[in-house]
């Protein structure tokens, strides 16, 4: 029977939150506020005990379940959970060792563990063709799901005072969520698989307790044209092992984002940078565990150099040797990975369909005036070896202003346009890259852009939200700024007298050690740099027109009286990393529209040819040449 050949396993997690802890000084807990929230996660991993009997199935299937997996963040807690994930992420004990030992004392060690590595790998693939033959069978299967995944922001600071404590939901700022995220992962037994993984909606809410009835509070989500039961995002990546009828090994990466609209209002925008930002802390600022051990390491180095001046005056020439032996095997790794880079083809597809980015005038009033950027974009990359070829296409890139519930309400494109700014424009490109080469072609078409009146009433109203919220921020600043009773100095600086002898041998030693470090750098930069600079290096511009009309009405009603035109820009750039080259031409125009005459009358005149049957506009050439000494 069919249960005898299956061994089932049930794994279940409860109960599992992540909090951050208030610590006294006996290290007992006097707050705590709870960061993460998880339902239960239930695991059931089925596994085929006679899996060449029944051929159609995977021989290991593991599914996995969570139905809620819940981020709760206030301002200090991102700033304490970010202080950890820097504090002790940011160092490696690998940068602190030296080169030469580190090559020195495990090369020969990995050199031998990657050998024994090979052989294992080799015997079980040819235990795995043995048992299988030519037939391609599923070896596993691993599906899972999170129904939602949720990350809910906080103003303020947590209540420390008690254990996980509610928090307050008038102190809400954002919720971003995820439904229903989905993966899936096949391999088969020739080495091949394939994942995928989709999401069914992206929503960012805006939470804030001072948002009225009449705000837009939903700042992200799918289009309004968008069937409800569509995937957002749908990616999928696969791998097919070299074979007989296939010469190289293909990777492929597929990524689709369905059109989706993102409302962005800026004093919005302002709380939520500062949130992420100012939580921080500074790069230049260092806790007194990293100042002392400074300060005990640059002791013992210096001590060190002293020792080391004394006792080795002259350099060995075994040091150089040593210093130089490493480089051999780095050229044989570099040749043996290109290699092996020759024999893999690597694809990546992208395409994004018609986002909206909405740029709110009023966030407290949903029949608000906006601006709307729309565009569609497609990316294409294949990778062999070292040749990389990238085509990219935009398309539909256009700026209009529009109503916020006339755009939410009307399915006609046509209808929710009140006047565009820039019309529909597109852009191609084209990149080559080898070993020998570098080449850009950028192509773009015309660019018509339409300043009215209305338009720039809306950039008024959205900028001036920013004032108040600019002015508290200032307040805050000021406050935190204030300067403190001692300047304290490092050591160095201090010019004490039983410090000078010691600052000027250390100094001594310090630009000697300096200078035979810099030469010794610039060599390598320069050999690297004679063997990695690529051979011919070219980009091409072309576009054809840009133009920009100043236009005066109400309304939609508007008629043009100032315009300046760009035409036939073309730049051909080559060489730019070693001797640049440049040669580029534009055509200029500028003209204002006389109402009694009904026609243009250009501000620029242009130029007359010899014949004078031929009129021309101006035409600006500009060229660089390299010249060689």
């Amino acid at each position: 029977p069919r249960k005898s050949l299956d061994e089932k396993q049930n794994i279940r997690f409860e109960n599992m939150l992540a909090s951050r802890v208030k610590l006294d000084r006996d290290c007992n807990i006097l707050g705590e506020a709870i960061l993460l929230e998880c339902a239960e996660l239930n695991t059931l991993i089925n596994r085929l005990l006679y899996p060449d009997k029944v051929k159609t199935e995977p021989g290991v299937s593991i599914k996995v379940d969570w139905k809620l997996v819940h981020f709760q963040l206030a301002k200090d807690d991102y700033s304490c959970v970010m202080r950890v994930l820097m504090e002790n992420f940011s160092e490696n004990i690998r940068d602190q060792i030296p080169e030469g030992f580190q090559n020195e004392q495990y090369r020969y060690r990995q050199e031998a563990q990657e050998k024994e590595e090979e052989k294992l790998r080799a015997a079980v693939i040819k235990k795995q063709k043995e048992s299988c033959g030519t037939e391609v069978l599923p070896t596993l299967k691993l599906r899972a799901e999170i129904k939602k995944l949720a990350l809910t922001l906080y103003l303020g600071e947590s209540d420390m005072s008690v254990r996980r404590g509610p928090r307050n939901d008038n102190l809400k700022l954002a919720n971003v969520q995820i439904d229903t995220f989905e993966a899936l992962f096949r391999q088969r037994s020739d080495g091949s698989y394939k994942a995928t993984a989709r999401v069914k909606n992206f929503l960012l809410d805006d939470l804030r307790a001072t948002n009225k009835s009449s705000s837009v509070t939903r700042m992200m989500d799918r289009h309004f044209t968008v069937d409800p039961n569509t995937h957002m995002f749908v990616a999928s990546f696969e791998f097919n092992p070299k074979n007989q009828s296939r010469p190289t090994a293909l990777r492929q990466l597929t990524a689709q984002l369905e059109s989706l609209y993102i409302s962005i209002s800026l004093d919005y925008l302002m709380i939520l940078q500062d949130f992420f930002i100012s939580g921080l802390p500074s790069g230049n600022a260092e806790t007194p565990r990293q100042v002392e051990q400074q300060a005990i390491t640059t002791t013992e180095q210096s001590n060190n150099d002293q020792n080391r001046t004394k006792m080795d005056k002259k350099p060995t020439p075994v040091t150089s040797k040593t210093s130089v032996a490493p480089s051999k095997p780095t050229t044989t790794q570099t040749t043996t990975a290109s290699n092996a880079d020759t024999e893999l083809e690597t694809r990546i597809d992208v395409s994004v369909k018609n986002p909206e980015i909405i740029l709110l005038e009023d966030q407290h009033n949903s029949n608000s005036n906006c601006l709307v950027l729309d565009l569609a974009l497609q990316l294409r990359m294949i990778t062999i070896g070292t040749n990389t070829q990238l085509y990219g296409w935009l398309k539909n890139l256009t700026v209009y202003s529009s109503n916020f519930a006339e755009l939410r309400e009307s399915n006609n494109s046509g209808s929710k346009i009140k006047y565009r700014i820039l019309q529909p424009a597109k852009a191609d490109i084209y990149l080559t890259m080898d070993n020998e080469q570098q080449k850009i072609d950028v192509r773009i078409s015309d660019i018509i852009v339409s300043i009215a009146p209305a338009a720039i009433r809306t950039l008024i109203g959205v900028t001036s939200s920013l004032g108040t919220l600019q002015a508290a921020t200032k307040e805050e600043t000021e406050k935190l700024n204030s300067k403190s009773l001692f300047n304290p100095k490092p050591i160095k600086d201090g010019h004490f007298w039983f410090t000078k002898d010691y600052e000027k041998k250390s100094q001594q030693t310090d630009e000697s050690e300096t200078a035979r470090d810099t030469s010794s750098q610039q060599t390598v930069v320069k050999e690297k740099e004679e063997i990695q600079k690529p051979l011919i290096q070219q980009l091409i511009l072309i576009l054809e027109t840009i133009e920009v009309k100043l236009e005066v009405g109400l309304g939609s009603v508007t008629k043009s009286v100032v315009a300046m035109c760009l035409s036939n820009l073309t730049a051909d750039v080559q060489n730019w990393s070693s001797n640049m080259s440049l040669a580029s031409t534009v055509n200029v125009e500028a003209a204002l529209y006389n109402e009694n005459m009904l026609s243009w009358e250009p501000l620029i005149e242009p130029t007359i040819a010899s014949e004078g049957a031929r009129i021309s506009p101006w035409c600006i050439t500009c060229s660089i040449l390299p010249i060689c000494i």
